[in-house]
């Protein structure tokens, strides 16, 4: 550095740095892991590098210094890097014959595969033969030439790159890479000989481009030289491997996607397109460099079509998104971005349903099923041979990832393929297996492998032509339907299982299957659809939608397919059935009682009731009477939901429904406890409990150690209550059930609120909302909103409380949640300036000696109202309510209505769970 100014100039240091190096800005790139654009940014000053890359600049500079003054005039290697990069270019490579095979010139800058360079590297230093596999688009010939170049250091000058994608005859193969090395035939001698002996004893790499469609040629002229010549080592890609002895199989896996830790996610947000450039955030080009190598590539070919493009803290989300739908292709993402001058990246985003009119791009110099992604997709297609292609279309069908027995269910022609698809070695049908191992083999299918078995998926991109394929051959309404009751057939198997022992298997089975049970959905309610499958399907997933918190999702599908025929002279086919839309109404009025609409809850339930009785169905009329039971609970109507509740427990009783009984005496202690009765409530449950044991039904085993918690924090047993609430969540967790999840987190901060620590319950409060934000449901939600807005206030932060208390008065209001809206307007009014008084130091034990009458007056009491009020309110004489105010002044040791009223704040309760069937 010649002046002090020029030390704290990043441009000015990185160009002395690249000088010292002798290293060109693309290779000080490569050595620093960022893009060639970015070091040209810095150094034209168009940006500043962050803390991060300087940091590396003064780490290779001090290396410099060190090695200068032990050899002074040497140049210092760069550390940790491919010595190629760091030393003088190579001589220019040396033909064979009259001609040379160089490694092509690449004119864009190679971006990610951070991890997947140094594995081939090291597989083509220790093995002769590594293919890189793949589908079109993944990038295995950039990938290859990458590797090639940086293996200098091995083979020297002797580096061949040999592109087969014009030769279209297997037998060629050896004459095409003869006359790219420029090697003379000979007169009666093999080609593949004469080869061989041109190549002799010297170390030298061959990279054999694109030999996929005339694999055994090149496997015939690859094994022969291997064979002959100990020194070479052969890189090849294609679609499929060689199968030559010693292969080893590198799959190219698309670009990363999604964000990580430092990712798109957190990533420092790059400065306007607008602002000047040395206005620009010093870090925004560490920002791009944290991002998902996709996005790392998309960004650098967008600057190259348009070199005002920016990541910034808006876009970075849409452009992982997009990647993510492009299955990380690079060149899916290359000719996406090519259209970055003309469309912003939420319109790319919108366009892509018609993907293949959108990815169009690239000149001459590009090999023709490279120029538009649908040449690329159907190049692979085209490798495979009428079953397989045909069968691969089906699959198309299948969303997401799917297994053996659902690509057998859409995939299986039985009749056509009888003709067709007969093996040559014995005659006999192929399977679909043994397409789907063709599939995998070709790199069209991906085959992932986990505890449930094996499963596949094919790329969105791929998917989306099987499905145009099969729409143009008329065969796509037959497959969907095939596919639609394949999913019927998996939901109703699993359906029994999830209550029990089995429920968490069963859980995880429809959660995998999630995405195409959703799409048969949406087929069944199509004009060309089967509604009565629809109601089905809809009926059978009542009990995943609960569990796994969809309840708005559930509610409306079943809504759309349990509804009646707008024309009551029509004969619906699903009026017929009665016991499945009782089923489905069922299941629909437990999903609307849970997110807080009790009166089609209620509707709902009497109208399962019906059905199931028109059915002779008791046990089903006495699932349908108690989710009555709970409507009216949550609505606050504790005599209705008792006399349901009581009712449905007589019939299962009669009957010997021992999961049934088990159910019941849960509630019926819900209903207990609520009205301080914590005996009865504490036999109740574990008569229910001593049931749900000897039935291994761990769902129902958490909700009543959640309802015993509860009646433990009521009468000030907190070790025993914190205990039985972390037993439930770790079930709950177990089962991959997100709602009961939220409960059980609720309960701990019920018992820290209860221990007189607020500020240690508002973090369990804020996760249980954050998860009942999640599921949907609303009414928790309320409650979430109100324990969280208690928790702030008593913890000193009332601002902050009382926002959180106003949302969940407002949600309360719109849900009719009759006992939200009491407990948030009177803790609101607790907060007000005139209440600020003395708080009185009650505990919930205290609230354990108050008769249910006593908690009512309390409950009213704050609200603001006078004893005239509440009596009208309660139905009861003015007298009768002074009297119960005394009895909880006295009970509670406060010394009027404000102290009361902050006592409620401070210990609300809340209801306890009832369980569902």
């Amino acid at each position: 550095m010649d002046t002090v100014a020029d030390a704290h100039d990043p441009a000015l240091r990185i160009a002395a740095l690249r000088q010292r190096l002798g290293l060109s800005q693309e290779r000080l790139a490569v050595l620093l892991g960022v893009s060639f654009a970015s070091v040209n940014r810095w150094e034209r000053r168009a940006t500043r590098p962050g803390a991060r890359i300087m940091g590396a600049v003064a780490a290779l500079e001090a290396a410099s210094d060190a090695r200068s003054r032990e050899s002074p005039g040497a140049r210092a290697p760069a550390p940790d890097t491919d010595p190629a990069a760091s030393q003088p270019a190579p001589p220019p490579l040396a033909p064979i014959g009259g001609q040379t095979a160089a490694l092509p010139s690449v004119l864009t800058s190679f971006v990610g595969r951070g991890r997947e360079v140094p594995l081939v590297a090291s597989l083509i230093a220790t093995h002769r033969l590594v293919s890189l596999t793949g589908p079109g688009g993944c990038g295995k010939t950039r990938l290859a030439i990458e590797v090639a170049r940086r293996s200098g250091d091995r083979f020297g000058a002797r580096r061949w790159f040999i592109g087969l994608a014009g030769v279209m005859d297997a037998s060629r193969v050896a004459e095409a890479v003869a006359e790219a090395l420029g090697v003379r035939e000979r007169p009666g001698e093999p080609i593949a000989e004469t080869l061989a002996g041109a190549l002799g004893a010297v170390p030298a790499l061959i990279v054999v481009d694109n030999a996929e469609h005339v694999v055994d040629g090149a496997s015939r002229l690859v094994a022969e030289l291997l064979a002959r010549c100990e020194a070479v080592h052969v890189l090849v890609t294609s679609q499929v491997p060689l199968l030559v002895p010693g292969e080893r199989r590198f799959p190219v896996p698309p670009l990363m996607t999604s964000s990580t830790p430092g990712g798109p996610a957190g990533m420092s947000p790059r400065a306007s397109r607008s602002g000047p450039p040395d206005s620009r955030a010093s870090d925004a080009d560490a920002g791009d460099d944290a991002a998902p190598e996709a996005v790392r590539l998309f960004v650098d070919r967008a600057r190259a079509n348009d070199p005002a493009f920016e990541l910034s803290a808006l876009n970075a989300p849409p452009v992982e998104q997009l990647c993510a739908r492009l299955d990380g292709l690079p060149l899916a993402i290359e000719l996406a971005a090519a259209w970055v001058p003309t469309l912003g990246v939420d319109e790319l985003l919108d366009r892509l349903d018609d993907r293949f009119r959108l990815l169009v791009g690239g000149g001459d110099h590009v090999i023709a099923r490279h120029r538009t992604m649908r040449a690329a997709v159907e190049w692979s297609r085209s490798l495979l041979d009428t079953v397989d292609r045909r069968r691969l279309d089906r699959l198309g069908v299948l969303i997401g990832t799917f297994d053996l027995a659902a690509a057998e269910a859409v995939a299986e022609e039985r009749a056509a393929e009888a003709a067709d698809g007969v093996s040559r070695a014995g005659g006999h049908p192929r399977s679909v297996i043994d397409t789907l191992r063709t599939l995998v083999t070709a790199s069209l299918l991906v085959a992932e492998r986990g505890d449930g078995g094996s499963r596949y998926r094919l790329l969105e991109t791929l998917r989306h032509f099987a499905l145009e394929r099969l729409a143009l051959d008329g065969r796509l309404a037959d497959v969907a339907e095939l596919h639609a009751r394949h999913y019927l057939a998996v939901a109703e198997s699993h359906a029994p299982r999830l209550t029990g022992p089995a429920q968490a298997a069963a859980m995880s089975a429809l959660r995998a299957e999630e995405e195409n049970l959703r799409a048969a959905l949406v087929w069944a309610g199509t004009p060309d659809g089967d509604r009565g499958l629809g109601l089905r399907l809809a009926a059978a997933l009542g009990r995943y939608w609960y569990v796994a918190g969809r309840l708005t999702e559930g509610r409306d599908w079943i809504e759309q397919f349990a509804g009646r025929p707008s024309d009551a002279s029509e004969v619906d086919p699903v009026e017929q059935d009665r016991a499945t839309r009782a089923t489905a109404l069922y299941n629909g009025a437990m999903l609307a009682a849970e997110a807080g609409e009790y009166e089609r809850a209620a509707s709902w339930g009497a109208e399962a009731e019906h059905l199931f009785e028109a059915a002779e169905d008791p046990l089903g009329a006495a699932r349908a009477i108690t989710v009555q039971g709970s409507a009216a609970k949550y609505a606050g109507d504790a005599g209705r939901a008792e006399e349901r509740y009581a009712t449905a427990l007589a019939i299962r009783r009669r009957l010997d429904d021992r999961s049934g009984i088990a159910v019941s005496l849960n509630n019926l202690g819900v209903l207990a406890t609520e009205r301080g009765d914590y005996r009865s409530a504490r036999t109740r449950y574990r008569e229910s409990m001593a049931i749900k044991r000897d039935l291994d039904d761990e769902r129902g085993i958490a909700v009543t150690l959640m309802n015993l918690g509860d009646v433990a924090v009521l009468e000030g047993d907190l070790p025993a209550a914190e205990s039985l609430a972390m037993d439930a969540l770790r079930r709950f967790e177990a089962l991959g059930d997100r709602r009961g999840m939220g409960f059980a987190t609720n309960n701990l901060g019920d018992v820290a609120m209860a221990a007189g620590r607020p500020q240690s319950a508002a973090e369990p409060f804020a996760q249980a909302l954050a998860i009942f934000e999640e599921v949907g449901d609303q009414r928790d939600v309320a409650l979430a909103l109100g324990n969280l807005g208690r928790a702030l206030v008593a913890g000193g932060d009332v601002d902050a409380g009382r926002r959180r208390l106003s949302e969940s008065l407002a949600l309360a209001e719109r849900l009719g949640d009759g006992r939200r809206i009491e407990e948030a307007r009177a803790a609101l009014q607790a907060t007000e300036p005139e209440a600020e008084a003395p708080v009185a130091t009650g505990t919930p034990v205290a609230w354990a000696t108050l008769t249910a009458r006593e908690r009512e007056v309390l409950g009213v009491l704050a609200e603001g109202l006078s004893n005239k009020e509440i009596a009208q309110r309660l139905d009861i004489a003015v007298s009768t309510v002074e009297r119960h105010v005394a009895h909880v002044y006295e009970k509670l040791g406060v010394r009027g209505r404000v102290e009361a009223a902050a006592w409620q704040l401070r210990h609300g309760r809340r209801p306890v769970a009832a369980a569902p069937d």
